[in-house]
């Protein structure tokens, strides 16, 4: 069964699902590791490459969900759910595909904001165009002064002089 029916998601529905599912976690762990400032600098823009590319792709599948979930029909919930619990899952549904057109659509603003112009390139194969955003400086050090997953945050050092106060 390709289509959803009224009781069951259709395997079309499935596979999109767990396909972007599984780019997101890819995603992830290569972004972790592209963001590494000990590794080579010719594997990192590789590996910014290869995030760009499967984050176009995660962008694309993402929307052809988004356009089949408006025109397919859902899965009735189950009769078990309340009011208030069919609520909480339509909601839940309708974030985790805002977040999985947005998320990518931020990158690619990130990229295209830039100052380093650095093209897009598709797997090696075409060059995507950046959006038409101003490229700012003070875009670029909002995003690089965000909190990344591989940093570490140090405790702040001791103030000796409170240190001394409190012993008198």
């Amino acid at each position: 069964m390709l289509r959803n029916s009224k009781d069951r998601f259709g395997t079309v529905t499935i596979v999109l699902h767990w396909t972007i599912a599984v780019l997101i976690l890819g995603l992830l762990l290569t972004g972790l590791v592209m963001r590494r400032t000990e590794i080579d600098p010719a594997l990192q823009f590789s590996l910014y490459q290869w995030h760009k590319s499967f984050g176009f792709i995660a962008l694309g599948l993402a929307a052809l969900q988004a356009l089949r979930w408006l025109v397919e029909r859902s899965p009735a919930p189950p009769p078990t759910l309340g009011p208030m619990e069919q609520m909480a899952s339509r909601a839940a549904h309708l974030s985790l595909i805002a977040l999985a057109l947005l998320v990518p659509l931020a990158g690619w603003a990130v990229a295209s904001a830039s100052t380093l112009a650095i093209p897009s390139f598709f797997f090696n194969l075409i060059v995507i165009p950046h959006l038409p955003l101003p490229r700012s400086e003070t875009s670029e050090a909002f995003f690089a002064s965000a909190p990344r997953p591989d940093s570490t945050i140090s405790a702040p050092e001791k103030d000796d002089t409170l240190v001394e106060r409190k012993r008198r």
